[in-house]
């Protein structure tokens, strides 16, 4: 029922301020440290796989999110936040 409380809300467009703090909880949970694990785990294997001929090529997706405001201010950070995860590896 939380869920559906908070879909409602970000649906009228409510201010980050009018969102429970979960839906920041959430969103990085589920999206940004995803990636992040994903990328541990993946490294070592593209790593030890790359060769002279193949170098490993490690993708993550985002969103227009990551450099404009859609959906929620969560969301953005978390897409932002992929973005900036990508550079630093």
């Amino acid at each position: 029922q939380k869920d559906a409380k908070s879909d409602e809300l970000l649906s009228k467009g409510a201010k980050f301020y009018e969102l429970p703090l979960q839906i920041w909880d959430d969103v990085h949970r589920v999206g940004l440290r995803s990636h992040y694990v994903s990328s541990y785990y993946a490294a070592p294997l593209l790593l030890s796989a790359a060769s002279s001929e193949w170098r490993p090529l490690l993708c993550v997706t985002s969103a227009p999110a990551a450099v404009t405001y859609y959906y929620a201010t969560a969301y953005g950070v978390a897409k932002a936040a992929s973005v900036r995860l990508v550079r630093d590896l």
